[in-house]
């Protein structure tokens, strides 16, 4: 579910560290937040920018600053601030380098005052004359007080020369790609400058920002941006442009999202399943990393050849990801597609096929050791496997109370799984109720039947193929007095077939009390549902009708839908109608699905309809 704003917390701080010179040190944090937190890092009070010797890595909540090539003046006090719309939080941590801390020294300018020195000439001694009569010293003038000396005033120290901007420049421009419909897009380029630029991504015109299906990150000197559930609405001109003092310069590349081939039921049925098979292995960090193996899972599966699977690892503590088969290393393709996300790493294979068996490791090395997941693939050829199907199906039950009802029907398919619910809730034995499969009979009973037990009955066959349902009536009631009871027999056309089915009706003198089964009619639908993304969701609606009515799906979006219009079956939606059912099947939505979903039923004896409100939550964090 989508997370309550809130302001952001760390889980996980960056810790003080000592090294030595040349080497490299790693700092990382984990925050919580909502909406998804910024980070900033600083190194006494100014900004760090990710180039040269630093290098920083956002992925989801998970961040990082390493700095390589360490000098003693890397020395000092750091700090990573986080920031969201709800507020803002501070951590500080010191890097020491050969155990001291470097503080820069100010230039101090000594002053000096010069003394003045008065030289002193010797006088050679005279041969003496005759005295003169000595005359009185004639008093001293008083001499002018001499003025202070300045003082000598020190030099100012030289301002530092700004370094000249250098505009920014594509080392890697954007390529034009083309992809499926319901996959992930990437998008990358590197550019260089000084300082080192800012980048701001756009659509067409529409700039765009990190969070629902776009991830937008740098790491290792590149840019990215990733577009999950990716549909052929996507399908436009993107750019990047890159900023700092000296200028500005774009990149654009064109972005095609072709409609994805249509699957079948099963291979959307298997991927389902394959979803339900994430690993997850938490890992106590230690302090030095090992090679030896700490924990290992193994899931085996079977797959249909040619299908699209997924398989997923969830390993938190940022690993060094490996996926191999049959140890071997697998290079990132698109036929092998790898991605990680956050403490999610999946491969997805684009068309399995039976070479491809085999086992399937993600291997994680961690500080605590190597995490292997591994997945033992059995590939089958769709010949192999039948999908589940009716022979025949049960008829519709009309009863006495006191009475048994039997429900039978004859299935075909391979390994078939027969399931029993009333009113979408699931048969379970008892004293009167029994269930049994013998063969390709599979049997539901009711003996003395209760008015209680009426509604309506769906019997469920499914297989590694797919799954099939269909929906009959049982109505139990009490027997009146003066009435009789008679079978009678009723035909009506399915699939092109004639098919007849035997019904006890009660009668009266010359009325016969059935069902009407003339005007169209909606019988029974959900109101609303409430489902998180990318869960496949199954809208099934009873109708009724002779003939069988003709059924037409539309939708009103609850983002930018004004009026109503038709569902297009492709690989999103698929649309299946049987004379007692019509179901909607929309396979991995997302929030723009959520809406109004109307179904309509018309024969020539009348008209109805119905709404269903689907309402679509985001993914837990």
């Amino acid at each position: 579910m989508e997370k309550p704003p809130a302001a952001p917390t760390f889980s996980a701080r960056p810790q003080t560290k000592d090294t030595a010179e040349g080497g490299s040190a790693k700092f990382e944090c984990k925050m919580d937040g909502s909406p998804r937190p910024s980070v900033t890092w600083f190194r006494e009070g100014k900004v760090i920018r990710a180039e040269g010797r630093y290098t920083t890595v956002s992925r989801g909540y998970s961040h990082s600053l390493e700095i390589t090539k360490i000098t003693k003046t890397d020395s000092g006090h750091y700090a990573c601030v986080a920031n969201n719309a709800q507020g803002e939080v501070r951590t500080e941590f010191t890097l020491t380098v050969a155990g001291k801390i470097h503080v820069e020294k100010r230039e101090e300018v000594k002053v000096t005052e010069k003394k003045e020195v008065k030289t002193v000439k010797k006088v050679e001694p005279k041969a003496e004359k005759a005295k003169k009569p000595e005359k009185k010293p004639e008093p001293a003038k008083p001499k002018a007080p001499e003025k202070p000396k300045e003082a000598v005033k020190p030099k100012e120290p030289e301002k530092p020369v700004k370094p000249k901007a250098v505009a920014p420049k594509f080392t890697t421009e954007l390529t034009s790609q083309e992809v499926k419909a319901e996959s992930i897009a990437k998008l990358s380029c590197a550019a260089s400058g000084k300082p080192a630029p800012d980048i701001v991504w756009k659509k067409g015109s529409e700039t765009l920002k990190q969070g629902d299906r776009y991830e937008i990150y740098s790491e290792n000197g590149m840019f990215h941006l990733e577009i999950y559930d990716t549909s052929v609405a996507d399908t436009a001109v993107y750019s990047a442009t890159i900023t700092n003092e000296g200028g500005t310069v774009t990149s654009s590349a064109q972005l095609t999202v072709k409609e994805a081939e249509r699957r079948s039921s099963a291979t959307l049925v298997q991927e389902q399943v394959v979803r339900e098979m994430t690993m997850t292995e938490e890992v106590r960090v230690e302090e030095h990393v090992t090679e030896e193996v700490v924990s290992t899972t193994t899931t085996q599966m079977q797959v249909i050849s040619g299908q699209e699977i997924t398989l997923k690892a969830s390993i938190p503590g940022d690993p060094k990801i490996k996926w191999l088969h049959n140890g071997q290393v697998l290079r990132n393709t698109a036929d092998f597609r790898q991605q990680s996300r956050g403490d999610l790493h999946t491969l997805t294979i684009a068309e399995i096929l039976q070479e491809d068996a085999g086992t399937y490791t993600c291997q994680a090395a961690t500080r605590g050791g190597l995490i292997k997941c591994d997945f033992q693939i059995t590939v089958q050829t769709e010949k192999e496997i039948a999908p589940p199907d009716f022979v025949s199906k049960p008829a519709p039950q009309f009863k006495n109370v006191g009475e048994t009802v039997t429900l039978t029907a004859q299935v075909k398919g391979d390994d078939v799984k027969v399931e029993w619910s009333k009113d979408r809730k699931k048969v379970t034995e008892t004293s009167r109720l029994s269930v049994r499969k013998v063969g390709d009979l599979a049997t539901l009973e009711i003996r003395d039947a209760q008015t209680r037990d009426s509604g309506e009955y769906n019997c469920v066959l499914t297989n590694q193929r797919g799954q099939f349902s269909c929906t009959v009536p049982v109505q139990i009631h009490e027997a009146a007095h003066g009435m009789t009871q008679q079978t009678v027999t009723r035909t009506y056309e399915e699939g092109g077939q004639m098919m007849t089915v035997m019904e006890t009706v009660t009668t009266t003198e010359e009325t016969v009390v059935m069902r009407d089964d003339a005007s169209a009619r909606v019988e029974e639908y959900p109101s609303s549902v409430t489902i998180s993304e990318r869960e496949n969701v199954h809208l099934t609606v009873r109708i009724g009708g002779t003939p069988a009515p003709k059924v037409t799906w539309t939708r009103k979006r609850f983002s930018n839908g004004k009026h109503f219009v038709p569902i297009v079956q492709g690989s999103k939606f698929q649309v299946k109608t049987t004379p007692d059912n019509t179901t909607l099947s929309i396979f991995a939505p997302i929030k723009d699905d959520a809406g109004i979903y109307k179904v309509k039923v018309e024969n020539e004896a009348g008209v109805d309809q119905c709404d269903i409100t689907l309402h679509v939550i985001g993914e837990s964090s």
